[in-house]
């Protein structure tokens, strides 16, 4: 407890407000650094059916899984 300096409101509102101004920056720093990542082809064999026939199984196995679970 000896020597322990409380801070005073001033102090506290200025810290944060230094905190609050350096954020944005700091998150800007990061993104000069981005590399472009290549395409990857996905592996296994592609769908065979149509988007219709997809957006089909898609919608069933999602009601599916609602109607297991919910039970």
């Amino acid at each position: 407890m000896i020597g322990e300096r409380s801070l005073s409101r001033r102090e506290v509102i200025k810290i944060c407000g230094i905190g609050l101004l350096a954020r944005p920056l700091v998150t800007l720093a990061g993104c000069g650094k981005q590399t472009r990542r290549a395409f990857l082809e996905p592996k296994g064999a592609p769908y065979e059916g149509t988007d219709a026939q997809l957006l089909d199984e898609i919608q069933r196995a999602t009601f599916q899984f609602f109607w297991d679970e919910a039970s």
